[in-house]
């Protein structure tokens, strides 16, 4: 990520976030994550059972894509009831002294606080930019169990970063959440 120039994109985000509100995206990108898997696990299952059982009758056909559609929109309703009630969280944080960090994308990304403690996430809903080992970010995150999930960050260093700390809205929300 540039010094001068924040994409619009994550500037989106960031405004969202420090709002202690996740942005459309995000919003949709989690309640939709499991939804990926379902479907490839429900295409055999489609393929199998579509055509015999509409051999037999519409009303057969109908059923299967009830089912189908019941499958994905259980866990999609119970994410979102979830992540609704989630609550925000920031943290200045170091970017990690890995120079090859970028190259090994299915591990999880890790940041330090200023005391040495390392914090990982295993998943990101953010564009992740290249992290200067040693610079201080502003980052915005969620739980989801026992895992982080990155939303946005931007270094502290950016002439803007004070625009995209948390407002008061933010500590609300999160003490009404928690």
């Amino acid at each position: 990520m540039s010094q001068q120039r924040i994409p619009v994109a994550q500037r989106k985000r960031l405004e969202r976030n420090r709002q202690g509100r996740l942005a459309g995206a995000q919003w949709l990108a989690t309640i939709t994550q499991p939804l990926s898997v379902l479907l490839v696990l429900l295409a055999p299952l489609v393929i199998i059972l579509g055509p015999r059982l509409a051999a037999f009758s519409l009303r057969g056909f109908a059923m299967v894509a009830l089912l189908v559609l019941l499958l994905l929109l259980v866990p999609a309703l119970w994410r979102a009831r979830r992540y609704a009630r989630a609550p925000l969280e920031f943290a200045e944080l170091q970017g990690d002294s890995s120079p090859v960090a970028g190259l090994f994308f299915w591990r999880p990304r890790v940041m330090r606080t200023a005391n040495g403690e390392a914090v990982r996430f295993q998943r990101r809903l953010a564009p992740m930019p290249r992290l200067r080992s040693g610079q201080t970010y502003l980052v915005y995150f969620l739980r989801d169990g026992e895992q982080r999930v990155l939303l946005s960050l931007v270094s502290a260093a950016h002439p803007d970063a004070r625009h995209y700390r948390p407002t008061d809205a933010f500590q609300r929300r999160a003490q009404q959440r928690s």
